[in-house]
């Protein structure tokens, strides 16, 4: 990826699922056991087109799948150039299956963490032992030329300790520079789970200002502009809205257009947010959180547009080198 070039915007990324099996039972999720669903070879030779470069495997956790090292063997002899699986990593707690993923032509792993609070962490994902399972497996792709981001859930119970989080997990393992945090979707299964905005902004801030000059890339979903006030280059929606003015780079390798709609459709506004400066490039809400909390909470961001597209812009020529090496 380090020679990327506009046609880059015309690509899209493959996902791939491969199981709805998973070892934890998290609380923030809604499709957990109910059947293993196998991808065939068959089936992963056909997905491949020319103007494709990334696979990502998710479920489920797809560790789980005992095809998944030729899964990842195929996509690399189909021409994928980046392999990126989304895990819990606690099957990486075994070396030798960590090798066996990484010697297949593994190039990135999404891990989600919830906590570095072992208690917090084990009452989400319900599973005893999860935690040391998890930080094992991602020390043990660390000895590994693999690229290690992290998957946060933002729930009642971890949002005050979220810059801890960061700080845990960033100065424990160094090459770790990418952090998605988003606000746990809402539904009927979890919504006990979900956050006030008002509550979690001073704690995201927080946690936000911490990394702003630490050459970490951080990505917020799910949290409207009105929240991420003066901080709206963070925002996932935001960048990926703006994938035809913002140069497309190593770090941030914008979606097509039909995949910015898909997120829209899932967000819900308030009739206040067309006042907001911001409302062309803000999705809003999770469709279930104004079931369960007023809207009024939403208030209109008054920084102006041009000067925020500016920020976004500045704000990857600021960290491509940093990510760059990574591909």
């Amino acid at each position: 990826m380090a020679n990327m070039n506009n046609n880059f915007l015309n690509e899209i990324r493959n996902y791939i699922y491969v199981t709805d099996r998973c070892n934890n039972n998290c609380q923030t999720c809604s499709y957990i056991n109910t059947s293993n669903k196998i991808l065939s070879l068959e089936k992963l030779i056909k997905t491949r087109k020319n103007n494709i470069s990334q696979i990502i495997f998710f479920g489920g956790e797809p560790t789980l799948n005992k095809k998944l090292h030729e899964f990842i063997v195929l996509s690399k002899k189909s021409g994928y150039k980046d392999v990126i699986i989304f895990t819990n990593a606690r099957m990486f707690y075994y070396e030798k299956y960590t090798e066996k993923i990484i010697n297949s032509g593994l190039t990135k792993a999404v891990i989600k963490v919830f906590s570095y609070d072992k208690n917090t962490h084990e009452t989400l994902t319900n599973i005893k032992n999860s935690y040391d399972q998890t930080l094992e497996g991602i020390n043990n792709l660390s000895k590994h030329p693999v690229h290690i981001s992290l998957f946060i859930t933002i729930t009642k119970l971890n949002y005050k300790g979220l810059v801890n989080t960061i700080l845990f997990y960033t100065c424990n393992f160094p090459g770790i520079n990418q952090i998605n945090i988003s606000l746990t979707k809402a539904n009927q299964e979890n919504k006990k789970l979900i956050p006030k905005l008002s509550n979690i902004r001073p704690y995201l801030e927080k946690a936000l200002e911490f990394s702003k000059n630490k050459n970490i890339d951080i990505q917020v979903e799910g949290i409207p502009l009105c929240f991420l006030n003066n901080y709206e280059d963070y925002s996932f929606e935001a960048r990926h809205i703006l994938h035809n003015e913002v140069e497309a780079t190593e770090i941030n390798p914008f979606f097509k257009i039909i995949e910015v709609n898909t997120l829209k459709n899932k967000k819900s506004k308030s009739d206040i947010c067309k006042q907001c400066n911001l409302n062309s490039i803000c999705f809003g809400v999770w469709d279930f959180y104004n079931e369960i909390y007023d809207l009024n909470e939403l208030k209109p961001n008054e920084n102006n547009l041009k000067d925020v597209k500016t920020k976004i812009k500045y704000y990857y020529t600021k960290l491509r080198p940093v990510i760059k090496k990574y591909y």
